[in-house]
């Protein structure tokens, strides 16, 4: 799924911040700030690309969580 699509799924809201996500931002305007897609339970921890785990978050908190399972900010 992309970024776009779990919007329109879940809401223009980070997964792990909770605050907005502007959809209209791009990595080459303000890369900290633009759309991601999230695996809740990362990857690297035996996460699936299923729609199910995945949610939007911002790059900048995606990065934070990086493979930490129940990651709160």
């Amino acid at each position: 799924m992309t970024a776009r699509q779990l919007a329109r799924r879940d809401g223009e809201t980070c997964g792990i911040c909770g605050a907005p996500v502007d959809l209209t931002v791009r990595r080459a305007d303000d890369a900290k700030w633009c759309a991601s897609v999230d695996h809740v339970i990362p990857r690297a921890l035996g996460g699936s690309h299923d729609p199910s785990n995945l949610q939007l978050a911002h790059l900048h908190c995606n990065q934070v969580k990086s493979d930490l399972r129940g990651f709160v900010p």
